[in-house]
């Protein structure tokens, strides 16, 4: 027996006489490498050949052996709701992981893996499969949630649905991830992540209110003025400014606190952030020139660069006799 490694054949040769109508059997066994990934069905074609020497033609026999596939084929859509969220209304948002198993076996072990974004805290599971242990919360950053199961059918697809909460004053694009993986060799492995990403606005609704005193004046007069500005949320005011513009009837003597430079004709105040519920004041003190010779209105203002639920606060203006 001669065995060639580069084609394949196996050669037998006996000096047996074969007799007319005779029978040889030959058995021979071939075990398939146990470690071998089997991504579809393979069929192994193996052909036999035999002849004499006192007979020139060769005889032939083909066997076909089929051998299923060894391998899963997980996948894993990762879906949001909503796909935008807005603070003003509420901060909760919804994932659903949606898994399949391709197959054509079954998947040994599974484990689901959702990475949250750091901007947002794990709330609770909404609903998960039966035979699913989970989820374990890890304790690193970002933060991720797991789920085990021993096996996954052939066709069985499920969801997984949980919510979390956006943190306080992000504003964005939140992105999250989603794997699935297992023990058993898959077909393809390109389908075992999947991503989603939401958008997160924020809003503020910053106010002021401005009065003076006193209501009646005459030049010469002292005149106060006092401004209380308000952030009334739901998130924090980025970049808030307080904008006085000194009319022709006030000359500035001092502030507190202390507007930037110059202050000659428009006082204003860089205050940064505003947090939700935070409020100040701002005392303006002038003098009543010769130019008042009746009712006179001061204007004051504010703005920030966060998006506001309500603009028509942002103004006022107080009259003076």
């Amino acid at each position: 027996v001669s065995y060639d490694a580069i084609s394949g054949e196996i050669v037998i040769t006996d000096s047996l006489r074969l007799p007319a109508q005779g029978v040889m059997t030959v058995t021979l066994t071939a075990i398939l490498d146990p470690q071998a990934v089997i991504t579809e069905t393979l069929h192994l074609t193996n052909t036999a050949f035999a002849r004499a020497r006192n007979r020139p033609q060769t005889i032939t026999d083909t066997a076909v052996v089929t051998v299923a596939a060894n391998t899963a084929d997980l996948a894993i859509v990762k879906m949001d709701d909503p796909d935008r969220v807005v603070t003003a209304n509420d901060r909760t948002l919804t994932y659903t992981l949606v898994y399949t198993n391709y197959g054509p076996i079954e998947a040994q072990n599974v484990t689901l893996t959702d990475t949250l974004p750091n901007e947002v805290t794990f709330d609770s599971v909404v609903s998960q499969p039966a035979g699913w242990t989970g989820p374990v919360v890890g304790s690193g950053t970002p933060v991720a949630l797991t789920w085990t199961t021993p096996t996954l059918a052939v066709g069985q697809t499920g969801e997984i649905v949980l919510t979390v909460i956006v943190t306080d004053g992000f504003a964005g694009v939140l992105t999250n991830y989603a794997s699935i993986s297992t023990d058993t060799p898959e077909s393809r492995y390109d389908n075992n992540q999947d991503q989603e990403e939401t958008e997160v606005d924020t809003f503020a609704d910053v106010t002021i209110a401005k009065s003076g005193e006193p209501d009646l004046v005459t030049t010469g007069d002292q005149l106060v003025y006092t401004l209380v500005y308000t952030n009334n949320g739901p998130d924090p005011a980025l970049d808030v400014v307080v904008s006085d513009t000194l009319i022709p009837e006030v000359q500035y003597v001092d502030a507190s606190p202390a507007p930037l430079p110059p202050t000659d004709t428009v006082l204003q105040w860089e205050l940064g952030t505003l947090l939700v519920g935070q409020s100040g004041t701002i005392v303006v003190t002038t003098t009543v020139t010769a130019s008042a010779v009746d009712t006179f209105t001061n204007t004051v203002q504010i703005s920030t660069t966060t998006p506001e639920t309500n603009y028509d606060n942002n103004e006022d203006d107080d009259p003076t006799d």
